[in-house]
């Protein structure tokens, strides 16, 4: 199954994302910091590097990232939207 998620580096998002991944579906998100979002995920144990996962660098808040996410996924099975879940983190 190819997924998009918006809001899948934290909380319910991340979650799904991490179970969408480990039963072998491919998985396309959005992130605004692309790079975080890979050490994230690597911490979670998805390497940046899987084959089954796509980091868009983007915000979901902008049209044109979103075009952008859906572009490079095509077709896809399932959508899911976690955005504004959780508090954004204190820096």
């Amino acid at each position: 199954m190819k997924c998009v998620l918006l809001g899948a580096t934290r909380g319910c998002g991340l979650e799904t994302l991490l179970n969408l991944h480990r039963a072998g579906h491919e998985c396309y998100l959005l992130a605004r910091n692309s790079t975080a979002a890979a050490e994230t995920l690597s911490a979670q144990g998805v390497p940046a590097n899987s084959p089954l996962l796509h980091i868009i660098q983007g915000d979901a808040f902008e049209a044109g990232d979103v075009r952008r996410l859906f572009t490079a996924a095509g077709e896809v099975d399932s959508v899911m939207f976690s955005l504004g879940t959780l508090p954004p983190p204190s820096s």
